[in-house]
């Protein structure tokens, strides 16, 4: 009996943050993060550019977007304006609309002005789309399906306010198993200024207070009024029957290291 095939045209979108493999689309966008120090009460402005590096003209399309980070570090998407600390409603962008031919590249220029009267780092993005539309067939069983994917790439915009303050602490701290030891800290950004490249560390002390396990906690991102939970997991050896104190200790960047502990048994 032959195989019935079953052929389906699709048009979905892939986004990206970052920088795609050569030959995965026919225009380049960067940078992709731009920070503008700007204080309330002023204006800043910047820039990116846009490249058609394909065979083709494209019908190039800039929309607004906000975007925050989940409690794993993920990037979110959300309409512009719905979120408390949206940059959206300042933003000026032109042009919106620009047909690029091969080789071609356009300066994509923004304004940010920011009201007096409000404090702290803002954010919001800018999505870039073209009008290339990216074959791709998958086969499943029986079932193939002709897909065509349009490229969207995202643009963050940070409005940094020099006079931010950073503040933070930690929220929980949580024993999830003892064989492998698997620990659940939570960290929330209580200021209003971005917090980059937090770290810290987590110490696994015996009952006479001797470090037996440090366990390292990799750099991560939390915006103002976010969190982020970070599972510690230990892959060494199984520690010895006794009494316990986990630390946790996170450096946000700010004046001061936060830390918590937890007691627990094996």
């Amino acid at each position: 009996m032959k195989a019935k095939w079953l052929k389906v045209s699709v048009l979905m979108g892939f986004f990206v943050c970052g920088l795609l493999s050569p030959g995965a689309a026919d225009i380049a966008v960067g940078p992709l993060t731009l920070v503008i120090d700007v204080a309330p009460g002023e204006v800043g402005s910047g820039y990116f550019r846009v490249v058609n590096d394909g065979e083709a003209p494209e019908e190039v399309t800039v929309s607004l977007g906000d975007w925050f980070l989940d409690p794993q570090g993920n990037t979110q998407f959300a309409a512009p304006g719905s979120l408390e600390r949206s940059l959206a409603p300042w933003l000026e962008v032109t042009p919106v609309t620009f047909k690029l031919e091969p080789g071609q590249a356009q300066r994509v220029d923004f304004t940010i002005a920011v009201p007096s009267g409000v404090s702290g780092d803002h954010w919001a993005l800018l999505f870039v789309e073209g009008s290339e539309v990216i074959p791709i067939a998958e086969t499943t069983g029986e079932l193939q399906t002709r897909v065509g994917a349009k490229v969207r790439y995202g643009v963050k915009l940070i409005q940094r306010d020099p006079g931010a303050a950073k503040a933070g602490r930690i929220t929980a701290m949580e024993l999830l198993s003892t064989e492998p030891l698997k620990i659940r800290v939570a960290f929330a950004n209580t200021g209003d200024a971005i917090l980059w490249n937090v770290t810290g560390r987590m110490e696994i002390r015996d009952d006479t207070g001797a470090t037996v396990r440090t366990l390292e906690i990799e750099e991560f991102t939390v915006l103002p009024g976010g969190e982020r939970e970070l599972v510690l997991e230990d892959g060494g050896e199984r520690l010895a029957a006794g009494d316990y104190i986990a630390l946790a200790i996170i450096d946000f960047g700010g004046d001061y290291l936060v830390g918590h502990q937890i007691q627990f048994k094996i």
